[in-house]
């Protein structure tokens, strides 16, 4: 009972100090659900707050332009080097009728499926980890 009545006041000194009479629109507060579980004194406890939305910028959390270029960079030659390389390999066997053995049809299969990570799946997680 005395995490509940702590969460309650806590709520109501919350709610005492915020204006929320002048947000008239649910996008210019958040939902914030709390919740405490102590098995030691048998205690579940949950609380639920509405936050005004922060103004901050958005582009506060990303990396500085350096760090950003040099991703950019490193990525573009990783790539390049990755891409090229394995249409160089699958080339070379499909271009020359001596390079047709088994073998080499083997290293087709791991340079084609290397060329499809690296032009499907590389590509996109570069994109979704400078924008994240």
């Amino acid at each position: 009972m005395d995490v509940m009545y702590n969460i309650s006041l806590e709520r109501q000194k919350f709610y005492a100090t915020h204006d929320f009479n002048k947000y008239q629109e649910p996008k210019d507060v958040e939902v914030v659900y709390t919740w405490n579980m102590d098995f030691n004194r048998s205690v579940l406890s949950s609380a639920t707050i509405l936050v005004p939305k922060t103004t901050a910028s958005p582009s506060s959390n990303t990396m500085p332009t350096w760090a950003h270029n040099s991703w950019v960079c490193l990525f573009t030659a990783m790539l390049a080097v990755a891409i090229g390389g394995n249409v160089i390999v699958i080339w070379i066997v499909t271009a020359h009728r001596r390079m047709r053995t088994v073998t080499n049809y083997f290293l087709v299969n791991l340079s084609f499926a290397d060329l499809m990570m690296a032009s499907l799946n590389c590509l996109f997680n570069f994109i979704y980890m400078l924008h994240r």
